[in-house]
């Protein structure tokens, strides 16, 4: 299963899978440099749109770090916490590029459902990130502030973006995505299950995302076979910590 999993992680390993689908949005991403000393990003210099103070996004993704899930039980940290603007993180840089490398067999689903990292509001918008792992399969949730009235979950991919090929590093991967039924969490929640398959072997990619006011927060979970159950449990408990936290 590593051989599947290990192209999947690289694109998951921070917010790249908000809505479920194994892309990334937008075409590029602001250098972390840029996004760590507060400078602008060529985008947003483009737009006109002024970068936040930096001290302002640091206070506020340590403050959505906080907010982050602790270790679960038989489960270790596998990355991060990570914490600073959505654009400028690592996690979001390594996906991105990930991304950039496949080879989708519909280009067009590339970043569906997700939030675009290229966007200036978005690539500046407070944010944080862990990963956990055991032998078993990993969970990932990310946190991310966005402006106020531009906080909304992205638009559902299209349906013909429930099934799609990747071809990564040589390796061809299937995508099949399907809906589950969300926890009734936030002013928004969704959730779905992607199957994939590469030389035989399966790995499940399951996605819980909520929003509670301007806070986008997803739980992204990987195994072999991933009960949705376990999903909503999950997205559960991260909510009931966000909303306590944040309080």
């Amino acid at each position: 299963m590593r051989h599947a999993i290990v192209p999947i992680s690289r694109i998951i390993a921070g917010l790249m899978v908000i809505a479920g689908t194994a892309g990334c949005g937008g075409d590029a991403v602001p250098p972390a440099a840029a996004s760590r000393t507060g400078h602008a990003t060529p985008r947003q210099e483009a737009s006109g749109q002024p970068s936040p103070s930096p001290r302002v996004t640091s206070a506020a993704a340590a403050r959505l770090s906080r907010a982050l899930l602790a270790t679960p039980r038989g489960m270790q940290v596998a990355y991060g916490p990570e914490v600073g603007p959505y654009g400028g993180l690592e996690a979001t840089r390594r996906g991105l590029e990930a991304m950039r490398q496949a080879r989708l067999s519909k280009p067009q689903c590339a970043g569906a459902g997700q939030l675009d990292a290229a966007a200036p509001a978005v690539a500046s918008a407070p944010a944080a990130v862990v990963a956990f792992a055991s032998d078993a399969g990993s969970l990932t949730e990310a946190l991310v502030t966005l402006p106020p009235g531009q906080a909304a979950l992205p638009a559902e991919p299209p349906a013909a973006c429930r099934t799609y090929t990747a071809t990564v590093g040589g390796s061809t991967i299937s995508y099949l995505t399907r809906r589950l039924p969300a926890p009734m969490l936030g002013q928004e929640s969704r959730a779905s299950l992607t199957t994939t398959t590469s030389s035989g072997q399966t790995v499940q990619i399951a996605t819980g995302t909520v929003r509670h006011g301007n806070v986008i927060m997803s739980i992204l979970m990987v195994g072999s076979k991933i009960k949705p159950a376990d999903l909503r449990a999950n997205v559960k408990r991260a909510y009931k910590r966000l909303t306590s936290t944040l309080s």
